[in-house]
């Protein structure tokens, strides 16, 4: 039995405050990639901590004191946060040079051969973690050959190894549930925005997904495969969080809920027959939605659903490859879902490869002319792997290995672009981020409607706050 210990690197400044500065603000969620992981790793008889360095306030030299007390490290890092991730390995090398530390997640499996440049990192397990990981695990406890582990990354002689390919698991019903009981769960807290209850918990029905949008990595990831949880387990999993867990909110993160019609009316049904009374809320894709299905989602308590709209530009929208995404079939869904009781959320996104002004001034007009209850404005990163990094390394301002560099802990509101489009200066897309942001919320009709919506002190609390960091960070 081995003693491992899987960490979520800290956000920390020297002085404990979050890098970016709205802690009070920001929702703490759960790492369920490491929670899925270490569920595995324990039904194989190892003992594991998980070490949510965005939860516990720990910072890297602390971490890495604890990791002397075991036998094997995993880091999970996104690229956002790689330089974090890089920076806990250098600490736990510095107090054990000779400690196995492997590196996984989506900016590992997409970059692996610049994660292994750094000497302070042994492995990298890439794309889904859960068989590659325990192989590699009961190898390194035998001091077995790793070349044999498939789905694997390492250096050899100064060179970067790469094992067999490992097929992802079809049947994700074959992993144990995420293992929040490592987790300080207390320690969580959902967006006082989103949510209307709380504890709102998290939880997955699905991995990765079949569309191959520009802008995402999920190609590499995911290969462009949807798997999905039964609605058995799905179920299950809901009864877990409310019994062991006391939710009262659940928050479904996978983006393609709905994407098989069938399976989401057998969930629904499954909720009301068990009787499991519980407000909960999902993401879909607007082709995949109709009347009939949005209606038994609000019989069986959901309460919200959160669509990727993603540009006001037809045009823009092809291409990111979301050719199925038109103004008329937005405006449709949109009006299917209010009508069936839910509210809406749209996610929006500035500054793509060949991007005009022009276009993202279509952007914010279209989602103030949605009767939308929430929108998210985000600008784009181009990340490793996906269409849009290779595009953006040929036009506009980009520098291809940003993550070296800077840590992007600000996803709403950055205080710097990543990339600018050509014919725009990095002024001008803060600018249009920001305006999008105010002339979405600050309207006297969505005022009211967010007034009248209060249902709690804490929740109006909570919206005081978010309004007054997103009045503060709009008008920057």
């Amino acid at each position: 039995m081995a003693k491992i210990l899987l960490i979520n690197p800290p956000m920390l400044t020297k002085e404990g405050k979050y890098i970016d500065g709205y802690q009070g603000v920001r929702p703490k969620l759960p790492p369920l990639g490491l929670a899925y992981l270490a569920g595995f790793i324990e039904k194989g008889g190892h003992q594991v901590k998980i070490i949510d360095g965005m939860a516990e306030m720990l910072s890297a030299k602390e971490i890495a004191r604890i990791s002397n007390e075991f036998d094997i490290i995993g880091v999970t890092s996104i690229t956002f946060l790689a330089l974090l991730a890089h920076e806990v390995a250098k600490e736990i090398k510095q107090e054990d040079k000779d400690k196995p530390v492997i590196f996984g997640g989506p900016h590992a499996t997409v970059v692996p051969e610049d994660v292994l440049s750094d000497e302070n990192i042994d492995y990298v397990v890439l794309g889904e973690g859960e068989n590659t990981f325990a192989e590699l695990v009961e190898v390194l406890a035998s001091k077995k050959d790793v070349s044999q582990v498939r789905g694997l990354a390492f250096r050899k002689n100064g060179k970067v190894i790469f094992t067999e390919p490992r097929e992802t698991e079809k049947n994700i019903d074959n992993f144990p549930f995420p293992a929040r009981h490592l987790l300080k769960m207390h320690l969580y807290r959902s967006s006082e925005v989103r949510s209307r209850r709380h504890p709102a918990l998290h939880q997955m029905s699905s991995r990765g997904c079949p569309f191959n949008c520009s802008f995402c990595s999920n190609k590499i990831m995911h290969r462009c495969q949807l798997r999905m949880h039964s609605p058995e387990r799905v179920v299950e999993e809901m009864q877990i969080l409310i019994k062991d867990y006391g939710a009262k909110e659940i928050h479904f993160w996978d983006d393609c809920f709905v994407f098989d019609e069938a399976r989401a009316l057998k969930i629904c049904e499954m909720i009301q027959r068990k009787n499991v009374r519980i407000s909960w809320d999902c993401e879909a894709t607007i082709n995949r939605v109709t009347p009939p299905i949005l209606k038994e989602l609000k019989k069986a308590g959901c309460f919200n659903i959160s669509y990727g709209i993603e540009s006001g530009s037809e045009n823009r929208l092809r291409e990111l490859g979301k050719a199925y995404v038109t103004q008329e079939k937005v405006k449709q869904v949109v009006k299917w879902t209010r009508e069936a009781g839910l509210s809406v959320r749209g996610y929006f996104m500035f500054g793509f490869v060949g991007e005009t002004k022009e276009e993202m001034e279509e952007t914010i007009k279209f989602g103030k002319e949605l009767n939308l209850d929430f929108a998210t404005f985000s600008l784009l990163v181009p990340l490793p792997g996906c269409k849009d990094y290779e595009r953006a390394k040929k036009e506009g301002s980009f520098d291809p290995y940003y993550w070296k560099k800077m840590i992007l802990s600000e996803i709403s509101f950055p205080l710097q672009p990543v990339y600018v489009p050509k014919g725009i200066t990095a002024e001008q897309l803060l600018a249009v981020h920001r305006r999008a942001f105010r002339e979405f919320y600050f309207r006297p009709k969505v005022i009211l409607k967010k007034l009248y919506e209060l249902r709690s002190l804490s929740n109006l609390i909570g919206s005081i706050k978010g309004a007054y960091v997103m009045l503060k960070k709009s008008n920057k």
